[in-house]
């Protein structure tokens, strides 16, 4: 497991709202699941979340706040007999009530929100189908990229570009947005919601392993999605080894 290491970015200051958000990231190889917080202080030192997660046991995880309590827990996707249905997971916080709802792709590339019981199955929140993604589309969660208060879906192709569909008001309408593949030859792997009235950041890990934060403008631009973000800043290094699960 390589060490991972901060940085006090300069964005920071330049926010005055100063908000927060965090990361939760696993090492593949040996498991471990850890939280990173993101706030005035850049990213504050690594708390240990838990152990033994690795893809044999967990192939899908996603953290979030899914009993409304103000705390973070996590969801894990195990296996099942004759392969599962579900092939991506992915936690959208608060913006649909209280309680984080869950984000599901279907190998049919089917999207679906639905909510979680803490003990019990799904509970599907829309009987309709989100969107239908591409073979090899990875979902990188959902955030207010586009500026609009609701959260979008937000997804990076095969070609390593990056889309975004501006929330639907029901199931199959919506809009997307490409916002390019021109990224500093840094792989996108989430976007950041700290919290506040502005839309999200994306961030990117590049081939040396430090994670870079594509500050969003203020402004969407639909005409030009990619001018909306600014130049990246190295905000850690270390994530060579991390998936980005929350």
């Amino acid at each position: 497991m390589t060490s991972i290491d901060t940085a006090t970015p300069a964005f920071l200051a330049r926010r005055p709202d100063n908000a927060g958000g965090s990361l939760c990231v696993r090492d593949r190889a040996a498991g471990t699941l850890l939280r990173l917080d993101v706030g005035p202080a850049g990213i504050g030192t690594p708390d240990l979340v838990g152990e033994g997660f690795t893809p044999s046991i967990a192939p899908m995880i996603t953290a979030g706040d899914f009993d409304g309590n103000g705390t973070t827990q996590v969801l894990c996707g195990l296996p099942v007999a004759g392969g599962a249905r579900t092939v991506q997971i992915r936690a959208v916080a608060g913006a649909l009530g209280p309680r984080a709802a869950v984000l599901s792709v279907d190998q049919a590339g089917d999207v679906r929100i639905s909510f979680v019981d803490v003990g019990a199955e799904f509970v599907q929140w829309s009987t309709g189908v989100l969107t239908t993604l591409a073979p090899d589309t990875v979902v990188l969660g959902m955030a207010d990229v586009t500026g609009t208060g609701r959260p979008d879906l937000v997804v990076r192709r095969a070609d390593g570009g990056v889309g975004v569909l501006e929330f639907p008001e029901r199931p199959g309408s919506g809009v997307w947005f490409d916002l390019g593949t021109s990224f500093d030859g840094a792989l996108v792997v989430t976007a950041l919601d700290r919290g506040s009235d502005d839309p999200a950041d994306l961030l990117a890990l590049d081939p040396c392993g430090d994670l870079l934060l594509f500050p969003h403008a203020g402004v969407f631009w639909p005409q030009d999605p990619a001018a909306s973000f600014s130049a990246p800043i190295r905000i850690g290094g270390g994530f060579g080894d991390y998936e980005f699960v929350g």
